[in-house]
């Protein structure tokens, strides 16, 4: 009977684990849901460059969140597929843009870091991100990982990782891994 007992545990933690990881093997990471981000306001249009205003109706906000409550950093971004949907007809070519790339911000929407891709989708790629590492208010870590159905396939970043001395975000280094995160 003790032995079932160990085993009913033991089963548990594991679906707990599960449940917590989100199934991606990146611990306590939390992956950033695009479905909980929300339009930029005017306020936060405002303290984005001039290059981001072209595309103001397609900037969202997506705080980074623990346990429900939202923490000091948000990721903004522009809705790329979206953007093009709105410009272009069904089956129209469109021609790519360079657009911004996503931001890091604080609560006082200070630029506090970039992303490596755009996020969620640009034309063919989709990113997904991860957070965790949790310092008082702040994840010191972010994840990005790419989908690519291109030959190239998945590929990832280093961490982007939280410096508290002056208060960025910043990338261990800045070359693709192709693969998935280990």
């Amino acid at each position: 009977m003790e032995s079932c007992s160990r085993i009913l545990i033991f089963f548990l933690v594991l679906m707990f684990d599960v449940s917590v990881c989100g199934g991606n093997g990146y611990g306590r990471f939390t992956k950033l849901d695009p479905k909980k981000c929300i339009k930029a306001d005017a306020t936060v249009m405002s303290q984005l460059p001039s290059d981001w205003q072209k595309y103001k109706r397609f900037v969202k906000i997506c705080p980074l969140t623990k346990n429900k409550i939202n923490s000091d950093v948000s990721i903004i971004s522009i809705w790329v597929n979206e953007y093009f949907d709105a410009k272009y007809p069904p089956l129209a070519t469109h021609q790519w843009e360079q657009f911004p790339a996503p931001v890091i911000m604080d609560k006082m929407l200070h630029k506090i870091g970039s992303l490596p891709e755009l996020f969620p989708d640009d034309d063919i790629t989709s990113s997904i991100v991860y957070y965790g590492k949790w310092h008082g208010g702040i994840p010191t870590e972010i994840r990005v990982d790419v989908e690519n159905p291109a030959e190239g396939g998945d590929y990832y970043y280093s961490p982007i990782v939280y410096n508290s001395n002056n208060g960025v975000y910043e990338p261990k280094n800045k070359e693709i891994i192709h693969g998935k995160r280990h």
